[in-house]
């Protein structure tokens, strides 16, 4: 489907998954542009438009999760230093 990623065993994939691969590839490959990444995608991939926004979305939701975490204040107790915990959906 995707020719610009080596991405093996693609048949297992969900279209989410593979949007969110060539995100990440196109991001490094230096393409900065959101509507130049989501063309870039659409055209290799012939995915809707909505199902790239939509993966966008839930890429964006991930990775606020995850700095969220890596944001977190450490807590001091007792016994040493603790993480604070924080939940994922």
């Amino acid at each position: 489907m995707m020719a610009s990623r080596d991405i093996s065993d693609i048949k297992n994939l969900t279209q989410n998954e593979i949007i969110k691969i060539e995100i990440f590839g196109l991001i490094q490959d230096g393409i900065t542009d959101k509507t130049t990444i989501f063309d870039t995608i659409q055209k290799a991939s012939d995915f809707p438009r909505p199902t790239i926004r939509r993966a966008s979305k839930n890429l964006r939701a991930e990775l606020e999760k995850v700095l969220e975490i890596l944001s977190s204040d450490v807590e001091n107790h007792k016994d040493g230093w603790q993480k604070k915990k924080l939940q994922l959906d």
